[in-house]
């Protein structure tokens, strides 16, 4: 039987938006606001959830969308700040330069690895759920999720 929308551990949900909108929103604040609204629409749009026995990764997608949605679309310079957006722009430069090199490292990885990383971070699932998820023993999960961890460890230190 599947675990209703009502029924749904609504507290540990908002604590994983939280978790995802810090990631996502450029304030404290931005991020708090966009997960109450995600909450909320949430909340009204509960029984369209095509998940409900794991609703978690549909209101993360809700929670990024409503963490973007707030950010400006495009940077405003002063003359005053060019030296700042100077500095910002390079910043952001190497934020991107950062996530090709993981993502190139995840790349490299096995097809089982990179699945297993998806579900253990993406999903944010715990290690029994994704052994259960997969079909595979809990002890398998982890010693591929260390194996793997590893490997891009040693990719990102040498890269």
């Amino acid at each position: 039987m599947q675990p209703t929308p009502d029924a749904w551990n609504w507290e540990a949900a908002r604590r994983r938006c939280l978790r995802e909108a810090r990631r996502h929103a450029p304030t404290e604040a931005d991020a708090q606001d966009a997960v109450q609204r995600a909450m909320l629409q949430a909340w009204r749009a509960r029984a369209a959830c095509q998940t409900p026995q794991d609703p978690i990764p549909w209101m993360l997608a809700i929670t990024r969308r409503e963490a973007w949605r707030g950010r400006p679309r495009t940077p405003t310079v002063t003359l005053d700040e060019s030296a700042y957006a100077e500095r910002a722009i390079f910043d952001e430069v190497d934020a991107l330069v950062e996530r090709l090199d993981v993502r190139a490292a995840i790349a490299e990885l096995t097809e089982k690895e990179r699945r297993l990383l998806h579900l253990r971070y993406v999903e944010d699932l715990a290690q029994p759920r994704v052994a259960q998820r997969l079909g595979i023993p809990e002890g398998t999960v982890k010693v591929t999720l260390h194996r793997a961890r590893n490997r891009l460890r040693g990719r990102l230190s040498s890269a």
